[in-house]
């Protein structure tokens, strides 16, 4: 038993990129880690998703966290390309 039993599956999953994260370049190596990080956030689908396609449940979580980091940089160009237009 552990202090947050909903990491000990993620935690796991993580744990079992290790081997893919240890190739890569240093600065694949910086985003992979960030990515794998993030994921922490969505422990508690991935607990509830996991059996028995625990991997699935990992990719779901990123690229929840891709598609949101995706609409919040659409918003940012829309805004700016709004700005252009509207300045006379």
């Amino acid at each position: 038993m552990t202090l947050f039993p909903n990491d000990d599956i993620i935690t796991q999953i993580i744990g079992s990129w290790q081997s893919y994260a240890d190739v890569l370049n240093a600065e694949d190596r910086i985003a992979f880690d960030n990515m794998m990080k993030k994921c922490y956030k969505y422990s508690r689908s991935i607990e509830a998703k996991a059996k028995p396609f625990e991997n699935e449940a990992l990719f779901m979580a990123m690229l929840l966290e891709q598609e949101k980091i995706i609409l919040w940089l659409l918003a940012k160009i829309e805004k700016l390309e709004k700005g252009k237009v509207e300045k006379p």
